[in-house]
C-alpha cells in the first residue's frame, strides 16, 4: 500500500508539474506544494521561497473575503464553481485575468486545500477586441445609412449658398447677409467632414498598391495646406527619398490629418511652428512631423488615437485613429509621442516593400479634406 502510495504521489506531481496551469496546495494556512507554473507566476525559483509566503496575501484585498468563505463552504462539502481572479502586476501595473477553481482534500490525514488557476488574460483581451469590432461595425453600418440620407441634401445646401455668395451682388445682398452666408457655407464644409469621417467606417478595401513618390505627396499636402487657412511657419528638410509603396490618396489623406492637427495646435501661439523631416531607411521611409504647441498629458496621449476621443471641443475624434489606420493597412506605422506644454511629434513610417490589406479599408479621396486629432 505504500508502494502505491508513493506512486500515485509520483503520478501527481509528474502531472502537476507539467501543467501550464498553476496548482499549489495549502494546509494550515501554509503552502505545502506549488508546482513550477505557480512559482514562474510568483517570480519565485523554489518551493521553500513559497513556503514562507502567507496564501492570502496572495489574493486581490477585494476578493480576499470571497475566496475565505469559498474555502469555508467546500470544507463543509458544498459545491463551487470556478471564479475569476484579476490582480495587477509588473512596472507597468498591467491587469491579469485568472480563472481559478479550490477544491479540497486530505494529505496525511490533514485537511488541505487545493488551489488551480488558469492565466486568460490573452483570452478576455480578444474577446473584448471582439466586442469592440462588433461595435464598431455595428455603428458603422447606422454612419453609413445616416451618411447617405444626409449627403445628398447637404450637397444641394452647400450649391445653393455657394451660389448665392458667387453672385451676392447681383442679388443685392447685404454684408451682414454675406457674412451669414460665410458661416453657412462653413458650416456644410464641416458636416461634410464629419460625413466623410463616418463613412470610413463602411468603406471597402481599395485597389493595390503602387510605387509611390513620397516627397511629391507631402510637397503636394503642404501647398493644400498652405493655400488653406493655416498660416504657420513650417521647416521641411526632406532626404533623397526612394520610391515607396502605398496608395497615394491613403498617404496624402494621413499627411493632411497630421499636419492639420500640428497647424492648429500652434496656430495662434507665438512662436508657433512645425518641422517636417523625411528620412530613408533600410526598410521604410520615415517622416517625423513636430510642432512646439500645448502637447498632451500621458492620460490623453493613450487614448488620443482611439475612436470618438478628441481634446478638441468640436473634435469627431476619429483622424488619428483613421490614419493610424490607414498606415496598419500599408503595412507601415503611426507613433505619437507628446509632452504637456512642449509639443507634439508624429512619426510615419512607410515600408519600401509591397504590404497586402487584410482589414476594410477607405476610399481615401473621399476624405481628402481631413480630420480633426
Amino acid at each position: 500500500m505504500e508502494a502505491a502510495l508513493r506512486e500515485s504521489e509520483e503520478r501527481f506531481r509528474k502531472l502537476a508539474e507539467a501543467s501550464p496551469d498553476s496548482i499549489a496546495v495549502v494546509a494550515n494556512g501554509k503552502f505545502i506544494y506549488a508546482n513550477p507554473k505557480t512559482l514562474e507566476l510568483l517570480g519565485l525559483q523554489s518551493l521553500d521561497e513559497i513556503e514562507r509566503i502567507t496564501p492570502m496575501t496572495l489574493a486581490p484585498l477585494g476578493q480576499r473575503a470571497e475566496i475565505s468563505e469559498l474555502v469555508e463552504r467546500l470544507g463543509r462539502g458544498e459545491q463551487a464553481g470556478p471564479f475569476e481572479i484579476r490582480t495587477t502586476s509588473g512596472p507597468k501595473n498591467r491587469e491579469y485575468v485568472f480563472e481559478a477553481s479550490v477544491s479540497t482534500t486530505s494529505i496525511n490525514g490533514m485537511p488541505a486545500t487545493i488551489f488551480y488557476s488558469r492565466d486568460i488574460t490573452e483570452r478576455v483581451e480578444l474577446q473584448a477586441e471582439v466586442m469592440k469590432q462588433d461595435r464598431l461595425a455595428s455603428v458603422g453600418m447606422l454612419a453609413a445609412g445616416v451618411a447617405h440620407e444626409l449627403n445628398n441634401p447637404l450637397t444641394s445646401l452647400a450649391l445653393q449658398t455657394r451660389s448665392l455668395l458667387e453672385n451676392a451682388e447681383l442679388f443685392g445682398l447685404s454684408e451682414s447677409v454675406c457674412g451669414e452666408l460665410e458661416q453657412m457655407d462653413e458650416a456644410a464644409s464641416r458636416m461634410r467632414q464629419i460625413i466623410g469621417d463616418l463613412l470610413f467606417l463602411a468603406r471597402p478595401a481599395e485597389k493595390p498598391q503602387a510605387h509611390v513618390d513620397i516627397a511629391q505627396i507631402l510637397t503636394s499636402t503642404i501647398a493644400l495646406l498652405r493655400a488653406g487657412s493655416a498660416h504657420v511657419p513650417m521647416d521641411v528638410e526632406f532626404d533623397i527619398l526612394p520610391p515607396v509603396y502605398g496608395f497615394p490618396s491613403k498617404l496624402g489623406q494621413v499627411f493632411l490629418n497630421v499636419l492639420r492637427n500640428a497647424a492648429q495646435a500652434v496656430e495662434g501661439r507665438p512662436g508657433g511652428s512645425i518641422s517636417i523631416r523625411a528620412e530613408r531607411h533600410d526598410e521604410f521611409v520615415e517622416v517625423a512631423i513636430r510642432d512646439n504647441g500645448p502637447g498632451m498629458s500621458a492620460p490623453h496621449l493613450e487614448r488620443v488615437a482611439t475612436p470618438f476621443f478628441s481634446t478638441k471641443p468640436q473634435g469627431m475624434g476619429l483622424g488619428l485613429w483613421i490614419s493610424r489606420s490607414l498606415m496598419n493597412d500599408q503595412g507601415g506605422a503611426l507613433e505619437l509621442a507628446s509632452t504637456e506644454g512642449e509639443g507634439t511629434t508624429v512619426t510615419i513610417r512607410i515600408p519600401q516593400r509591397a504590404s497586402v490589406s487584410t482589414r476594410r479599408g477607405v476610399d481615401a479621396s473621399t476624405l481628402f479634406a481631413g480630420f480633426g486629432r
